[in-house]
This record gives C-alpha cells, sequence and structure tokens, in this order.
C-alpha cells in the first residue's frame, strides 16, 4: 500500500501546487494588465486573458483528483492502477505548467512504479501456489502435503502408493 500512500501525497500537493500556481501566474497577470492601465506599458498591447491559466492550471487540480482513483483501482488491478498512476502523473506535470507539478507528478510516477511491483510480485506468489499444488498430494492418512512422486509419507510413515509396497 506504499503506492497508494504516496498516490495521495501526490494528489493533496497537484491540488494544492496547481491551486498557488494558478493564483501566482494570475497574480502576475493581472498585474501586467494593471500596468497597462497605468500606461507603464504600451496602450497598444492586449489585455491578457485568465481563461488560458485557469484552464491549465485546472487541469492539473482535476487530474490530482483522479489521482485519488488509483486507491479504488488498487484493490481489483495493480497493473491498472499503475498505469493510471503515470498518466495522472503526466497530466498534473503539464497542468501544472511544469514548475508547479513536477514536485507531484513524481510522487505519481514512484507511485505507478510500486504498484507495477507489487502486482509482479502478487503474480509471482499466485504461479508458485499454483506449481505447489499441482506438485504436491494431500496424505491419505495423516493429511500432510507430500511430493506426489512420493511412495511413503515422510510424516506419518505409511505407505501412500500401494503398488510401490513393500
Amino acid at each position: 500500500m506504499k503506492s497508494g500512500n504516496l498516490a495521495v501525497i501526490g494528489a493533496l500537493l497537484g491540488i494544492v501546487l496547481c491551486v498557488i500556481g494558478y493564483h501566482t501566474i494570475a497574480g502576475a497577470l493581472s498585474f501586467t494588465n494593471a500596468m497597462i492601465g497605468v500606461g507603464i506599458y504600451s496602450q497598444d498591447m492586449p489585455s491578457q486573458s485568465l481563461t488560458p491559466v485557469f484552464a491549465v492550471f485546472g487541469m492539473g487540480v482535476l487530474a490530482s483528483c483522479f489521482g485519488f482513483i488509483g486507491l479504488i483501482l488498487e484493490r481489483s488491478s495493480k497493473k491498472i492502477a499503475s498505469l493510471e498512476y503515470v498518466i495522472v502523473g503526466i497530466f498534473v506535470l503539464f497542468g501544472g505548467a511544469f514548475i508547479f507539478g513536477v514536485i507531484p507528478a513524481i510522487f505519481f510516477f514512484v507511485a505507478g512504479y510500486l504498484a507495477y511491483q507489487d502486482d509482479k510480485k502478487i503474480q509471482k506468489e499466485i504461479a508458485e501456489e499454483e506449481y505447489l499444488q499441482q506438485s504436491q498430494m494431500q496424505c491419505p492418512y495423516c493429511k500432510s502435503k507430500i511430493p506426489k512422486e512420493a511412495s511413503k509419507c515422510s510424516f506419518c510413515g505409511e505407505w501412500v502408493n500401494q503398488n510401490m509396497e513393500r
């Protein structure tokens, strides 16, 4: 669940840093617009709109919120969750206008990597368990697990294959 913790941190950082980034850029643009109005800049300069800035940082905030969906996805498929974390990291990176999106994006990328590693570990454990189930049998006398090729139970000493009895 380390990946889930990192995703939560990445999502919260993404939301906070994208909001801070929006206010920082919006403040700078408002200052520029005020200077145009005062006459420090040329009157011919067009007034800059905040709509594109809001759209970019809004995408970063929205992508960060989608990071929480990865927590739900991890319960069913860690592989899908890892892909979702990486995609969210990319959107947060772009939505945070790089400067404000780098740190949360790193958290999402690491969370994606850890979720992928967890998925590989789980798949390996499942494969090992299936192999053990196929290569072992239960002793009919003491119910212990013994190799299928065994002729005598190593736990109770009973012959499990009557053809091999001496």
